[in-house]
């Protein structure tokens, strides 16, 4: 299924197509079609998840909590992502504080464990 503008959630938040077209120029973003994701963050600024790789800066995990769309974006599925959650010596994504797709590799911050 392809992605879709919602239209009612820029509405919701008071959002302009001008305004929308002009953040995501802002970005660099010319198209709609180039956005996988888009979260209006409070300051009423625009926080882009691109459908490309080459500019990924969202994090693939944060506080024991998956990113689908980044891992939609890496082409990648859950099962690649414990495989490597385990080759690292975790059990699982409950465990990470932050992971980041950085330079192909999965770099990850746990928790602090209690003693």
């Amino acid at each position: 299924m392809a992605n879709q503008l919602c239209v009612n959630n820029c509405i919701y938040v008071g959002l302009s197509a001008d305004q929308l077209m002009a953040q995501l120029r802002t970005q660099g973003i010319d198209n709609i079609k180039q956005v996988k994701s888009a979260l209006m963050e409070q300051t009423g600024h625009i926080t882009i998840l691109k459908n490309s790789k080459e500019d990924l800066h969202f994090p693939l995990i944060t506080d024991g909590k998956v990113n689908i769309d980044v891992l939609e974006v890496l082409n990648h599925d859950e099962n690649w992502l414990m495989k490597q959650l385990t080759c690292q010596g975790f059990a699982g994504v409950e465990e990470i504080f932050l992971a980041e797709y950085l330079d192909e590799e999965l770099k990850i911050t746990p928790y602090p464990t209690s003693h």
